[in-house]
């Protein structure tokens, strides 16, 4: 279930919710999780990866609608004075990119928290030293132990 609490009995146990046309919520909130391995930090971060994507891309579509009407009013005729009151009364591009920029940021935030899991599990789990992990992954020294220390909560380094 997601944080809207949508049932997910009608999808068999790990199903995957990338390939198989992303079931999300219906409040937009988040991704239904139906991962095998509920302990998986790994398949976590990814599903957090898809449902951000997901966001992004509802939210680029939600702010091409109102180009579209607008494109059409004009074919029709409508002056730019009548098109520019239409726009500022629904709130005007600038809300469209607010929350079309929230959507980017809410990716970058799960890509980051993604390769701070991957940095994390390679180390913790498979005790890879972090020079080895910054030559594989080819990201410096000084941004792997970042990514290293945000994945636990440990934001004093």
């Amino acid at each position: 279930m997601c944080e809207c609490e949508v049932s997910v009995d009608a999808f068999p146990e790990g199903t995957c919710l990338i390939e198989t046309g992303r079931p999300s919520c219906p409040q937009g909130r988040g991704r239904v999780s139906l991962n095998p391995m509920p302990g998986d930090r790994f398949l976590r971060a990814i599903d957090d990866i898809a449902g951000a994507v997901e966001a992004a891309r509802e939210a680029l579509h939600e702010s091409t609608e109102p180009l579209v009407s607008t494109r059409r009013r004009r074919l029709a005729g409508a002056s730019m004075l009548e098109i520019v009151d239409d726009l500022v009364a629904a709130g005007g591009p600038e809300a469209l990119r607010r929350e079309t920029a929230r959507a980017f940021a809410r990716y970058e935030r799960a890509v980051k928290a993604f390769r701070g899991t991957v940095i994390r599990i390679l180390v913790d789990e498979e005790g890879v030293h972090l020079s080895e992990v910054s030559r594989r992954l080819s990201i410096s020294r000084q941004m792997t132990t970042r990514l290293y220390h945000a994945a636990s909560g440990d934001t004093s380094t």
